[in-house]
């Protein structure tokens, strides 16, 4: 919950359109990305992985990453092809997760998934 609530901190900050403000946003960014690992790490050392976590982990990553891309794309520091492409894949894994979800299957991330979000962010 942490990352999505740190979404509109990072969002504010990168509006503001200063060298320090770019800067805060860039480390709020990272400590949200940085929590993506905490919590994964204490779930399973714990041993509390939820369903709860094992959907809402992987949409607060979305989330997170999506809302910096948006705004990347808008300041013209991406193409919005690579957005396109980015916010596509990311809809469709969603509901691929969402129509196993319809039949009592929980996908929670794979390995690959996880690094893809770590290059992501």
């Amino acid at each position: 919950m942490a990352r999505m609530a740190l979404v509109p901190v990072v969002i504010g900050l990168l509006y503001r359109r200063t060298p320090e403000t770019d800067l805060a946003a860039a480390l709020v960014f990272a400590a949200a990305s940085i929590t993506d690992y905490f919590d994964g790490y204490l779930a399973r050392a714990q041993q509390s992985v939820s369903v709860y976590g094992k959907l809402m982990d992987p949409l607060a990553d979305k989330i997170l990453t999506a809302a910096a891309f948006i705004s990347l794309a808008e300041f013209h520091a991406m193409p919005a092809w690579a957005l396109i492409l980015i916010i596509s894949r990311e809809f469709l894994i969603t509901g691929l997760r969402s129509l196993a979800l319809t039949k009592g299957i929980v996908l929670p991330a794979e390995k690959l998934g996880k690094h893809k979000t770590t290059w992501q962010m």
